[in-house]
């Protein structure tokens, strides 16, 4: 039996503008166990599972690249942020399973670059594959691929409408090979 599911992302050039955050580097950088929290601090704002006392906006500085996109890699796996455009077009949309966040970009020469804001998945599907009608737009699951975006067909329909180039979206097929219930991705 094969089913297909997909997963999204962004395409990772090497030369988008690469951001980082000043609290997870702070976090990094010392001892101080009240920050050492901030160390998983990628992990939260990619799944909207915010620690409490953390404060918005997120200020983030641009460390690396040179084109500016729709994007901004934060160069942790499925972890980016997005330009206000596309966080509008997905709410116009009104694409469920993420959320926003503010955030504030700095560039090299400490000043802030406009247009951006966190994106995270906050869709959760207690199996890999979307059931029409019921599973967000954008969600993740532990059942097959751990920490992975994944996304619906109206996902693609939109970043097709709107011709979204800076993200991909990957199908993947799950095959139930081995007639124990066990899964395989191909």
């Amino acid at each position: 039996m094969e089913q297909t599911f997909f997963k999204f992302d962004t395409h990772g050039y090497l030369n988008t503008l690469a951001v980082g955050a000043y609290l997870f580097k702070k976090a990094l950088e010392t001892e101080d166990p009240a920050l050492s929290v901030y160390r998983k601090l990628y992990n939260f704002l990619k799944f909207g599972n915010y620690p409490a006392g953390l404060t918005f906006p997120i200020e983030f500085y641009i460390y690396d690249g040179n084109k500016k996109r729709e994007v901004m890699e934060i160069r942790w796996p499925s972890s980016f942020l997005i330009s206000t455009g596309v966080r509008d077009i997905f709410q116009q949309e009104g694409l469920t399973g993420w959320q926003p966040y503010d955030v504030i970009v700095k560039d090299k020469h400490g000043e802030t670059v406009p247009g951006y804001c966190g994106f995270s998945v906050t869709g959760r599907w207690h199996t890999v594959f979307p059931v029409e009608g019921e599973t967000p737009d954008f969600y993740h699951t532990e059942y097959v691929v751990p920490g992975a975006l994944l996304c619906t067909q109206r996902v693609i329909d939109v970043l097709r409408k709107y011709k979204l180039r800076d993200f991909t979206v990957t199908p993947c097929i799950l095959v139930d090979n081995d007639g124990f219930g066990n899964h395989h991705t191909s």
